[in-house]
């Protein structure tokens, strides 16, 4: 029974009437112990714990609980045929609690293509999973808005394909084009050109201002100079009233 539990545990989940799916599936799989020599009752008190953990009542939890064990007892189509016609559980008003449940879908990490653009032929996305921590939430009943056991499960999401940009557009349309990794001809001659301009503007510049540097260098030699024979010339005219 203990291997049963642990390799049908996602069948015997979802065959369940009452819990949270992932939750229970979880329990099953890591939860319950895996000696072959356990006793059918801790069994039993380990299956009631996984179903109280889940979200369901502790009545509807001991009938669970036997329900798992003696549907291990079944060939699988027993368990399948059986998972719509779920035995009987006692119903009170506001007792039967409505689980939020967390959908788990096995993920075959193969490339799936959504609404590719009618251009492009390219697979943008790729199907893998994740790791989350699930935390269902009971919705309805007596215990509603109650916080269930947190579990680890894995959950599909989309990533862009390798060497690809991916975007989405408004609408919810994939769109993708090739990644380049080396500068094509076009953009190395771009680049080129762009480089050249910016260098003969520097040295424009420098040469621009280079010349005007020289230019006010002379100026102010002119002038100094010009300053220098006026100077001599006033002199000499004062010299010259003093001998006269």
């Amino acid at each position: 029974r203990p291997e049963c539990l642990h390799t049908r545990s996602q069948e015997l989940a979802a065959a369940a009437s009452c819990g949270d799916e992932g939750s229970l599936n979880y329990c099953f799989s890591h939860l319950v112990s895996t000696d072959s020599a356990t006793p059918v009752e801790q069994l039993t008190s380990e299956l009631e714990s996984c179903f109280v953990s889940a979200g369901c009542t502790n009545a509807e939890s001991q009938i669970m609980a036997l329900w798992t064990l003696q549907r291990c007892n079944e060939a699988p189509s027993d368990l399948r045929r059986r998972r719509d016609g779920a035995i009987p559980l006692p119903r009170e008003a506001g007792a039967m609690p409505g689980i939020t449940m967390v959908a788990v879908r096995q993920a075959n990490d193969e490339p799936t293509t959504a609404a590719p653009a009618p251009t492009s032929t390219l697979t943008c996305f790729t199907e893998t999973t994740i790791e989350i921590t699930s935390c269902p939430v009971q919705t309805t009943g007596a215990g509603a808005g109650k916080k269930l056991s947190c579990f680890p499960t894995q959950v599909p999401s989309s990533v862009c394909a390798d060497n690809l940009i991916c975007q989405i557009d408004n609408q919810g349309n994939p769109s993708c084009m090739i990644k380049q990794s080396k500068l094509p001809l076009e953009g190395i001659i771009i680049a080129i050109v762009f480089a050249s301009f910016i260098a003969v503007s520097v040295i424009s510049i420098c040469f621009f201002c280079c010349r005007e540097r020289r230019q006010q260098s002379r100026l102010l030699r002119a002038a100094e100079a010009a300053k220098i024979a006026q100077e001599a010339k006033t002199q000499a005219m004062i010299d010259a009233k003093k001998s006269g």
